[in-house]
């Protein structure tokens, strides 16, 4: 005699629901792969065009702030130490003696100004032809939560502010950190 489950799954339509399902769950999946590409690519290009329009303005407000810089490395520019370290700088600017590091965000987390601070102990080791320089570190947000943006400027970082029309407002800490 058939169990009721063995009748369930013999039966066509029971057959036709499951497959319908399992077919359901897999463009469901689908779909929330196509989200989360969609949601890397919207957020990169956020990334993207918030440091474009910092990197000519950078130059002005640093200027204006007693920092001199006449050069600009942008997009991620990669550096690796004797040791193994590695590290990506979205903008770098610099002159013979000087140079600003600015990390781009879209939104910036107290999380994400310490894993700055953490990867610049490597900065100079990385970035060998800077290694006489001073070196002051930025960040440039679109949003800053969770009040990120003060406790940048409390761990010694210089902070950007985009102000619309490619204008940027530089605010200053009260001690500059120096790598």
């Amino acid at each position: 005699m058939e169990t009721s489950s063995q009748a369930l799954l013999s039966d066509p339509r029971w057959v036709a629901l499951l497959e319908s399902m399992k077919e359901t769950d897999r463009r469901m999946q689908e779909t929330d792969r196509k989200i989360q590409k969609l949601s890397e690519l919207f957020t990169t290009q956020w990334g993207k065009l918030i440091e474009a329009l910092c990197t000519p303005a950078s130059l002005e407000v640093f200027k204006k702030k007693g920092i001199g810089i006449t050069q600009i490395y942008r997009s991620a520019a990669r550096g690796e130490s004797p040791t193994g370290h590695r590290m990506e700088v979205d903008v770098i600017l610099c002159d013979t003696d000087v140079a600003v590091t600015v990390e781009v965000k879209t939104t910036c987390r107290i999380q994400d100004v310490d894993h700055f601070l953490e990867q610049m102990k490597y900065f100079k080791e990385c970035f060998r032809p800077f290694a006489n320089c001073t070196v002051y570190p930025a960040i440039t947000a679109l949003k800053y939560n969770e009040k990120s943006d003060q406790y940048a400027l409390s761990k010694g970082l210089f902070v950007l502010y985009p102000q619309g029309d490619g204008l940027f407002k530089l605010e200053e800490p009260e001690k500059r950190r120096e790598f």
